[in-house]
């Protein structure tokens, strides 16, 4: 995908935010979105996490209209979970334990001005899980023990 390598080879914020925007923008196309690579994303969403803010912002977006996409596919067949396991188009679900390491590790974010990558990566969890469902625990759980413990 030419988006994926035009953020891998540029260090400019403008091109890296734009790239992510392409990503958006070829969510709402089914054929094109199950030829998306993940994987691949998944490794440059890391590298965006850790940039300027707009950036940071872009990559999140990507993942929430991902998940908003496919939640409402689901909801327009009236699809049960395991049925939509079965069309094949949950190829999400190879990353979720991935993103959601990405998407936790924006949330421990404290910086005032990092206020809206926390907000926008909390939001993006929400639509994870309404999207993968009970196969978000395993991967949540961790970090809930993890935060919650006594200091």
């Amino acid at each position: 995908m030419a988006s994926t390598k035009i953020f891998a080879k540029s260090t400019k914020v403008e091109i890296q935010q734009a790239a992510f925007e392409c990503l958006v923008s070829i969510c709402s196309y089914k054929n094109l979105r199950l030829s998306l690579d993940l994987e691949e994303i998944i490794h440059i969403t890391k590298r965006a996490l850790n940039d300027e803010d707009i950036v940071a912002l872009q990559a999140i977006e990507f993942w929430s209209s991902l998940c908003e996409t496919e939640i409402k596919t689901k909801k327009d067949r009236k699809m049960r979970i395991n049925d939509y396991k079965d069309q094949g188009l949950n190829h999400i679900n190879a990353v979720v334990p991935d993103l959601i390491i990405l998407l936790w590790g924006t949330l421990e974010r404290r910086e005032d001005k990092a206020l809206g990558v926390v907000m926008a990566g909390g939001t993006c969890l929400h639509l994870l899980a309404l999207l993968v469902e009970d196969r978000v625990v395993n991967s949540v759980m961790p970090f809930l023990f993890n935060s919650t413990k006594a200091p």
